[in-house]
C-alpha cells in the first residue's frame, strides 16, 4: 500500500511539472509571437479564416462572429502592449515556477500524511489482539 501512495505521487508530481513546463514554455512562445508582430498579422487574418465544415452545421455562425472579433481585439490589444511584454514574459515564467513549487510542497505533504495514515492504521492491526494480521505470539 506504501508503494502505492508513491506510485501515486510520482505520477502526479509528473504531470505538474509536464503541465508547468508547457506552461511556461507557451508563454515564452506567445510573448515572442506578440514581439515579433505575427500575432498581429494573425488578428488581422483572423476574420478571413473560414470555419470549418462541421462547426457550421452544428453551430451557428452568427454566434462565433462574435468570438472572432473578441479574438482579434485582444491580439490587437497585446500588439499594443508590446513595450511591456518583455519583462513580463521573465515574470510571469518565475510565477508559473513558484506556483509549481507550491504544488508540489502540497503534493509532498498530501503523500506524506497518506504514508504516516497507512503506516499507523497497518501497525495498529498488526499490535491487536483479535484484530486482522498474524496471531500474536
Amino acid at each position: 500500500m506504501l508503494t502505492l501512495v508513491w506510485v501515486i505521487f510520482t505520477l502526479f508530481a509528473l504531470l505538474w511539472t509536464g503541465a508547468a513546463a508547457l506552461l511556461a514554455q507557451s508563454l515564452q512562445w506567445g510573448v515572442a509571437a506578440v514581439q515579433s508582430g505575427a500575432a498581429a498579422a494573425e488578428g488581422r487574418d483572423l476574420a478571413s479564416v473560414p470555419l470549418p465544415p462541421w462547426l457550421v452545421e452544428s453551430v451557428d455562425p452568427a454566434w462565433l462572429e462574435p468570438l472572432r472579433e473578441a479574438a482579434g481585439w485582444m491580439l490587437t490589444l497585446a500588439r499594443d502592449a508590446l513595450p511591456y511584454l518583455g519583462p513580463a514574459a521573465d515574470w510571469l515564467s518565475l510565477g508559473v515556477w513558484l506556483v509549481w513549487g507550491l504544488g508540489m510542497l502540497f503534493l509532498l505533504l498530501v503523500a506524506l500524511s497518506l504514508h504516516l495514515l497507512v503506516r499507523g492504521i497497518a501497525g495498529r492491526t498488526r499490535d491487536e489482539p483479535g484484530q486482522l494480521g498474524p496471531p500474536a505470539a
